[in-house]
């Protein structure tokens, strides 16, 4: 609920900024860009969404190894796939855009470069959103709700405004890859907290195995 209200809220305060800024061209080169990233977006958030039940399963059976190897495993695929989908959207930003709309325009610029500073921020995303469900399986609610109402909310709407007032139209462009790298530095203080959990709990859980055996 939080994570969707924040969005529009973000969405909203973008657009009106974008109009006020560089009118209709930039208005309409983020929102493409913003629709085409919602495909590498959306594997990765099924991505997650498909490992979620493993952690939370794992834990709930006291198959801490797992839940370990599981979170390692699904952060490598995760990163390495959105280096590639990146790089992919990346090399192909402008005739991607140039599909959407007049070919050499200010929307396919912005676009284009809107696409490009994302994808830089893609495999960051993607990880944040590993952790994220790593949380939410284990029944971490709070740093679950944290990283879910990061990208679009805690770590977006702050910066939105700074960056419009020092950099204008490539501020409107740039918020989006910002705050992915921003909720980075939110992620990693809860990644290393909740792995440090799994781990001890798993130690202290094979010691009580072997006393009573």
């Amino acid at each position: 609920m939080f994570r969707s209200g924040l969005a529009v809220v973000a969405n909203t305060l973008l657009a009106h900024l974008a109009g006020d800024v560089g009118g209709a061209a930039l208005v309409g080169g983020i929102g493409v860009a913003n629709k085409i990233m919602m495909f590498p977006f959306s594997i990765i958030l099924g991505f997650g969404t498909g490992f979620q039940p493993v952690a939370g399963f794992n834990w709930g059976a006291r198959k801490y190894d797992r839940v370990q190897q599981s979170y390692r495993f699904c952060s490598t695929v995760a990163i390495v796939g959105a280096v590639v989908l990146s790089s992919i959207l990346a090399i192909f930003a402008v005739p991607i855009m140039g599909a959407f709309g007049e070919t050499g325009g200010l929307q396919q610029g912005y676009g284009a470069f809107c696409i490009r500073l994302q994808c830089l921020a893609l495999p960051v995303h993607a990880w944040v959103a590993v952790v994220n469900m790593l949380c939410a399986g284990l029944g971490k609610a709070k740093g679950a709700f944290l990283l879910a109402t990061s990208r679009q909310g805690t770590c977006f709407i702050p910066i939105l405004y700074p960056l419009v007032y020092f950099f204008q139209a490539n501020g409107i462009v740039a918020v989006q890859a910002m705050a992915d790298i921003l909720s980075l530095v939110m992620a990693i203080p809860i990644a290393i907290k909740v792995t440090k959990e799994i781990r001890l709990t798993g130690e202290r859980f094979e010691r009580e195995n072997e006393i009573s055996t």
